[in-house]
């Protein structure tokens, strides 16, 4: 029960660092690739001549949500790593309390297969977690907790709407197909969040990358960290155009990933 507690503490501190590290002006992109991209990490706002720019604006429960879910993706992997079931269990609560909200895709974008949005996702997601921290439970107990936890989810009222804009995409495994984008319209004076969660049958080798690009074609923001989840945060001084890129870095390697933005 401590170990539970710890974790339960460990993904409060993890928001609680996101919502620092995550602060708005600010590039999330950790560069493993080259030093061009870092380069290219610079931000330039997009701004009309004469245009006053507005204040700054509280979070939405949208924005918050999105900080929650990348929360709990970070702990996700911590207990991946460190072969920890109750990260995965404290990660599984909280994505499987998550709503999701159907995104809409511009004409423009550039996405393959988009599946439908269902307000599952969360739970979906959860339960992967919770099957992942039942292989590593080494006691009944822990394993007695992680099958209330499963079934206490089963229960929450969930569904698409009222929670972040969110995108169901998948990358087929083939070299042509490495990279979705996605357009959306911001409004100026708002932080946005964005977070991509991918998954596949083992998570062996999966590498997805995420940026956003202005309309001028410079990247405000960049996370490019190994592994199957990428967050990133923006401030927008005033309206504009912004494209979301996933990019799956290991193109052979087949998946499915669930992106949300506020």
């Amino acid at each position: 029960m401590l170990q539970w507690k710890i974790a339960g503490l460990c993904l409060v501190g993890a928001v609680a660092i996101l919502f620092s590290q995550m602060s708005p002006q600010q590039s999330q992109g950790q560069d493993k690739k080259t030093a061009e991209k870092k380069a290219a990490d610079k931000k330039a706002p997009d701004k009309k001549a004469g245009a006053k720019e507005p204040e700054h604006k509280e979070l939405s429960k949208e924005a918050k949500a999105v900080i929650a879910i990348s929360a709990a993706r970070q702990m996700a992997e911590y207990g991946r790593e460190h072969k920890s079931p109750e990260a995965l269990i404290a990660a599984a609560k909280v994505l499987g309390t998550s709503e999701f909200a159907q995104g809409k895709v511009a004409p423009e974008s550039k996405v393959g297969k988009a599946e439908k949005v269902t307000g599952t996702e969360g739970l979906d997601e959860a339960n992967k977690l919770l099957d992942e921290a039942t292989k590593l439970a080494k006691t009944d107990h822990l394993k007695g907790v992680i099958a209330q936890v499963r079934d206490d989810l089963k229960e929450v009222k969930r569904g698409a709407i009222g929670g972040p804009r969110t995108f169901n995409g998948f990358f087929t495994g083939t070299p042509n197909d490495r990279m979705d984008t996605y357009y959306i319209r911001v409004y100026g004076g708002e932080s946005t969040y964005v977070s991509v969660g991918g998954y596949n049958a083992s998570q062996g080798g999966l590498d997805l990358d995420l940026s956003v690009v202005n309309s001028n074609g410079q990247v405000v923001a960049s996370d490019s960290s190994v592994g199957p989840n990428g967050n990133v945060s923006f401030y927008a001084p005033y309206d504009g155009n912004y494209t979301i890129r996933v990019t799956n870095f290991n193109p052979n390697i087949a998946c499915r990933y669930t992106l949300s933005h506020n």
